[in-house]
């Protein structure tokens, strides 16, 4: 590096960070919030803390008193008996609920949709765990008391289909719940939305727009605009076109312009080729893009090395991306 690119350089970069900088990363870290959501998508995270952990306090609940449809001799059997339903339950629920988001994406529904589908598949497959909580605590059941049968399914039993739609529908329910209070009181967003039962702006946007009926046009009137790209025909207008930079949010793609962010239906990889035909940029960390002209200065270094962008943000840089980050102010 010569002399002058290192004065260059040395103008954006600062290799140590002081209390100063350390107290402005903690107020702009880089959040996947923005105008049309304002939540921060639910992620694995969060799972522990606000599934698993209130179904471990309802089992040790329960248990202390005793509750439940079968009777064991002890109150201990109680609370694994409750751990042993909520924990595979939820976390199968959790899972094929975003399998059912990723499989009705192209429709656009609301995230109650795919929430309802996740809790329907997973009481069937939960099914198959619920035999083996059985025979680990059969030899503690009280005398008299026995287990529900579950297994094989027998719905043509008028007893036993009620007593399933009984249990679908409550988990159902208690999962509509747990989202709703996700998104109204903890603020999450469920599958790029943040309402349960709507969708936003960005997220409602077609894939690709229908085409335009071709209208003659005078000799000498103007050429019409070149359409916006893949890109940003989804943004709404009110965040501009100048795009700043992308974080990936599964399979969507929070778009940040000098005006304010969005949450795309796009792929991270798509949105970056698409970004790219836009504006110079690079890729500094797996999940965020930034353009090159929005770059301030670069601090510190290894794993702690973060990227100052024009709009006041703040994006982590992965140590593999480290050495092309740099090139970004060099290349400006």
């Amino acid at each position: 590096m010569s002399h002058e690119q290192r004065r260059f350089f040395g103008r954006y970069c600062i290799f140590k960070a002081s209390p100063h900088t350390v107290t402005m990363a903690e107020a702009r870290t880089l959040q996947s919030d923005g105008p049309q959501t304002g939540h921060r998508e639910f992620g694995w995270s969060d799972f522990p803390v606000f599934v698993m952990l209130p179904m471990v306090l309802i089992a040790v609940a329960s248990g202390s008193s005793n509750a439940g449809s079968v009777e064991y001799v002890t109150k201990w059997p109680h609370i694994a008996h409750t751990v042993m339903i909520a924990i595979p339950l939820w976390l199968c629920v959790e899972v094929m609920s975003r399998v059912a988001a990723k499989v009705l994406a192209p429709w656009h529904l609301p995230p109650a949709f795919p929430l309802v589908v996740g809790a329907l598949v997973s009481t069937q497959i939960n099914v198959f765990f619920s035999m083996f909580r059985n025979w680990v605590l059969a030899p503690y059941l009280a005398p008299g008391s026995h287990f529900f049968r579950i297994w094989p399914w027998n719905y043509g039993d008028p007893t036993y289909r009620l007593e399933a739609a009984l249990t679908i529908s409550q988990v159902i329910l208690y999962w509509l719940v747990m989202n709703y209070m996700f998104v109204r009181f903890f603020g999450f967003a469920r599958f790029g939305s943040s309402t349960l039962f709507g969708r936003d702006t960005a997220v409602q946007a077609p894939a690709f727009a229908a085409p335009a009926v071709p209208v003659p046009l005078p000799a000498d009137a103007p050429l019409p605009p070149v359409p916006a790209g893949p890109l940003l025909s989804r943004l709404p207008p009110t965040i501009g076109r100048d795009i700043i930079a992308l974080s990936a949010q599964e399979h969507y793609t929070q778009v940040h312009t000098s005006a304010g962010s969005s949450l795309v239906l796009m792929r991270f990889a798509d949105a970056m080729t698409a970004a790219e035909a836009v504006t110079a940029g690079s890729r500094v960390h797996r999940s965020h893009w930034v353009a090159r002209s929005a770059v301030c200065g670069i601090e510190g270094e290894g794993e702690k090395m973060v990227v100052y962008l024009s709009n006041g943000m703040m994006v982590p840089v992965s140590r593999s991306y480290r050495l092309q980050t740099r090139d970004l102010l060099m290349k400006r």
